[in-house]
């Protein structure tokens, strides 16, 4: 998977939020969880309009069971940064070059970074790549702002377990609850999601 997101918006907790997962970056599956060298990196260009960028491979909490749920035997979600200068500090950050200065002095270089240097196209893009049996698949959605993509798969749920009584809270995780819903592409779409596929 390739991921990005794009906004000046991002608030001063939201960088904090950024900067403590700089230990998240580096992780990809292959049998199990591993972490990957500090170069292996890839450069993306972003359909949607988000450009191009380099891309560090991740590790989110949510991609955790992944693997084992789709029977993957090797699984890497790759995420761009929000500029270069951006880029450059988390870097930093993972590797402690900076490790110096106290959080709160790193925290204002980044989000100074972030204000200053992040320019439109604003907005998200995720595209699933995958390959089995010699073929390949690949879908990227999108949305031209970062927090209404968000919010919006939320609130469809909601209205959704709201609306049918044998969908109850705590029946499982988003994915679940989307996967019931024949209509959540749809929805999607028109709340200004975007599609595309390819072989």
């Amino acid at each position: 998977m390739y991921g990005r997101y794009r906004s000046a918006d991002i608030g001063w907790g939201g960088v904090a939020d950024i900067l403590t997962a700089a230990e998240s970056q580096g992780w990809k599956y292959n049998g199990g969880w591993t972490h990957s060298r500090v170069w292996d990196v890839r450069y993306r260009r972003f359909e949607g309009g988000l450009g191009s960028s380099i891309c560090v491979p991740v590790f989110l909490d949510e991609l955790q069971a992944l693997p084992q749920e789709l029977s993957l035997e090797r699984f890497s979600f790759y995420h761009a940064g929000l500029n270069p200068v951006t880029d450059a500090l988390m870097t930093f950050e993972r590797t402690g070059i900076l490790g110096c200065f106290s959080f709160e002095s790193r925290q204002r270089a980044f989000y100074s970074a972030l204000q200053r240097f992040t320019k439109k196209p604003f907005g998200l893009v995720l595209t699933a790549e995958s390959r089995a049996d010699g073929a390949s698949r690949r879908i990227s959605i999108g949305h031209s702002d970062l927090y209404r993509a968000t919010a919006i798969p939320a609130a469809i749920l909601c209205t959704s377990l709201m609306e049918a009584a044998g969908m109850r809270p705590g029946y499982g995780y988003l994915g679940e609850w989307a996967s019931k819903d024949k209509r959540f592409p749809d929805k999607l779409q028109e709340e200004g999601f975007w599609y595309r596929f390819g072989e």
